[in-house]
């Protein structure tokens, strides 16, 4: 089983890249946001809200991998990031050893020009984000995959925004030309 962690901020079109190259490839895709969710589900009562186990998000993600890993492909793309952004606008870099947990065989981080990504979120989400929130929040996120990347010893392929074919590289698909 290996697994290519793809990253990038909220708008930046890792999404909908990731989802081009996976049918292209056959490669299962998995996004953290529903692995989290999908655990979270599992882990409330049936004739209640309470949470049974109250493990945080990280965790439930590291448990959802592991369901996900009992009866997948050889091979997948996770889509999610390396950094968060909380309520009070502080940027939270998601622990290393979350990622030593994953079993990360390769990482692709996704950038683009903060103020494409502010449009992009405004007609997507109806969000106004700063361009030097999103620009302060992209450099944390790359800047954490590389730190993860040397941390783990495993390759970083730092790509613009939408490049499917540098993806697409990136996971070691033969036959595509650089």
């Amino acid at each position: 089983m290996s697994i290519l962690f793809v990253a990038g901020v909220h708008g930046v079109g890792k999404s909908s890249c990731c989802r081009h190259v996976a049918e292209r490839t056959g490669f299962q895709l998995l996004t953290a946001s529903t692995l989290i969710k999908a655990e979270r589900e599992l882990a409330i009562a049936k004739h209640s809200k309470a949470v049974l186990d109250p493990a945080g998000n990280q965790e439930l993600l590291i448990r959802g991998i592991r369901n996900a890993m009992k009866s997948c492909h050889e091979r997948m793309i996770l889509d999610g990031h390396f950094t968060l952004l909380k309520a009070d606008g502080k940027i939270m870099a998601i622990e290393i050893e979350v990622f030593v947990q994953l079993e990360l065989e390769r990482i692709v981080v996704f950038r683009d020009d903060p103020a494409a990504i502010c449009n992009r979120l405004h007609e997507r989400d109806g969000q106004d984000s700063s361009i030097s929130t999103v620009s302060v929040h992209q450099d944390a996120e790359i800047e954490q995959g590389r730190v993860v990347a040397s941390n783990l010893g495993i390759p970083i392929f730092i790509l613009n925004a939408f490049d499917e074919d540098g993806l697409a590289r990136a996971i070691g698909l033969p036959g595509v030309v650089p």
